[in-house]
């Protein structure tokens, strides 16, 4: 694959993201959140999973 071909792909899935997902966050104090990144290295699941859980989870409690 040729470095033109690689940066029209990029671009592709790039809009695509834009497109297709939303970015969901927010800002904890600096020691809650380690404790959070170390328990979920622990329990060997990455943070985007326990939020995704928990969001599936409140969405399921309104249905």
């Amino acid at each position: 694959m040729n470095e033109e071909t690689k940066a029209k792909n990029i671009k592709y899935m790039n809009t695509w993201i834009k497109e297709n997902y939303m970015c969901v966050g927010g800002s904890y104090p600096k020691a809650f959140a380690q404790k959070f990144k170390d328990a979920c290295k622990q329990s060997g699941v990455s943070q985007s999973e326990v939020f995704r859980n928990a969001m599936q989870e409140t969405i399921n409690k309104v249905k």
